[in-house]
């Protein structure tokens, strides 16, 4: 997934197949649910965050307990390490998909550096189903344009 001039453009390698979705049309926030679940997630984690009003879900805006663990490093950087439990929520308010969550959050610059989930309560027994996203991430760094750009290959 990637944006040229407002719009986002998706590439399927698998499916070799290449798509554009324009700006203000509304399909830009279908486009990127429909690509969670190939990423487990990673692709909504923190947009989901700068464009509350997108409607995307994940695991952070779920947080359903939380409690402060104390401090640990997550690449070298010093971070608050949160442990509580994630919820889905249906509109009628059927809770599902409750499970352990830890969120680690770089003190020096509030930005968030790992997130974990644990397999989820009511699995069958014996199914594990964790997930480890560590991000590196810097506020308001200087980038060339180059490192948007993204060549789709030949479909032949």
């Amino acid at each position: 997934l990637w944006m040229v001039a407002g719009n986002l453009e998706t590439w399927n390698a698998a499916l070799r197949q290449h798509d554009s979705y324009p700006d203000g049309v509304g399909n830009q926030i279908s486009a990127l649910a429909a690509a969670a679940p190939g990423t487990t997630g990673t692709v909504i984690l923190i947009p989901s965050l700068l464009y509350a009003t997108a409607g995307l879900r994940n695991t952070i805006q779920e947080i359903a307990e939380l409690t402060d663990a104390g401090t640990e490093s997550v690449g070298g950087h010093p971070c608050r390490k949160l442990i509580g439990v994630a919820q889905s929520v249906y509109p009628t308010g059927r809770v599902t998909n409750v499970r352990a969550v830890t969120v680690w959050i770089d003190a020096r610059t509030s930005l968030i550096r790992k997130v974990f989930t644990d397999t989820p309560k009511g699995m069958p027994i014996g199914t594990v189903s964790r997930l480890t996203i560590e991000l590196d991430p810097e506020a308001n760094p200087t980038l060339a344009d180059s490192v948007f750009r993204f060549t789709v290959p030949s479909q032949q």
